[in-house]
């Protein structure tokens, strides 16, 4: 598996981990309430365990989506996307 990570300033590869990685796993506990009503909760668990994931091919954190439960929309997506993103967002309150 290959990790392609865009710098938001120039938009060039950052370098990703030398070693290869014959796997990655993470877990985490939450409360089933936190994110049953899929808002910052949810997102708060899916930072964890993408963060987690990526730290085996040599990636400190996704940078999409904050341990804090907020997204951040002004890197990483194509202007369409980022677009949507945001409409989306906050229409769920989660900006």
């Amino acid at each position: 598996m290959t990790v392609d990570r865009l710098h938001s300033g120039t938009g060039r590869l950052h370098d990703t981990s030398t070693q290869p990685c014959d796997y990655a796993y993470s877990e985490a506990t939450v409360l089933l309430d936190d994110v049953a009503d899929h808002d910052r909760g949810l997102l708060q668990a899916a930072a964890v365990l993408a963060d987690e994931l990526l730290h085996a091919y040599g990636v400190p954190e996704t940078g999409l989506i904050t341990t804090d439960g907020e997204l951040r929309t002004n890197g990483g997506f194509t202007d369409r996307n980022r677009g949507a993103l945001t409409a989306w967002a906050r229409e769920h309150n989660l900006l």
